[in-house]
């Protein structure tokens, strides 16, 4: 192959798999840190310490020992880990579809581990969605594009 058709085949056209999956990625993401300051600033109303005191009065929560305090210092913890995850995930998704990078996306599938849990920690779907986008990125044809197979 000539120096022209290696850069031909560098512009390989980006399956609908990969920008459908980073869209989710990025949109998913922006939802995700909205969702976790709005849950931060919820932690001190009456509603939010009702509900904990209901859940650690219950089993198994109330084996735990813990007060009404700490589960709203954890759930703060989560939600601010989900939010940072999600900021870099959003920034990582425009990456891998703009510019075909392949360490953004391990990074995004690095990064949906904690956002995942996190989103279990603190009830969140979104975040479940945006690591099964991020998962979608290395199956095919997703997989052929990152390394540059036509």
């Amino acid at each position: 192959m000539t120096g022209w058709d290696t850069g031909r085949m560098a512009e390989l056209a980006r399956p609908r798999q990969v920008t459908v999956a980073c869209f989710v990625i990025m949109l998913g993401a922006v939802l995700v840190v909205l969702a976790a300051f709005d849950q931060i600033a919820a932690l001190t109303s009456l509603d939010t310490r009702e509900r904990i005191e209901d859940a650690l009065a219950q089993p198994p929560a109330d084996a735990l020992g813990l007060g009404v305090p700490e589960v709203q210092r954890i759930m703060r913890v989560l939600a601010m880990v989900g939010a940072a995850c999600a900021t870099a995930m959003a920034v990582l998704g425009w990456h891998a579809m703009q510019q075909r990078s392949t360490s953004a996306r391990l990074w995004l599938s690095v990064l949906a581990v904690p956002l995942f849990l996190t989103g279990i920690g603190t009830g969140g779907l979104m975040s479940s969605v945006v690591a099964a986008a991020a998962a979608m990125l290395w199956v095919q044809p997703a997989r052929d594009w990152f390394d540059g197979i036509a």
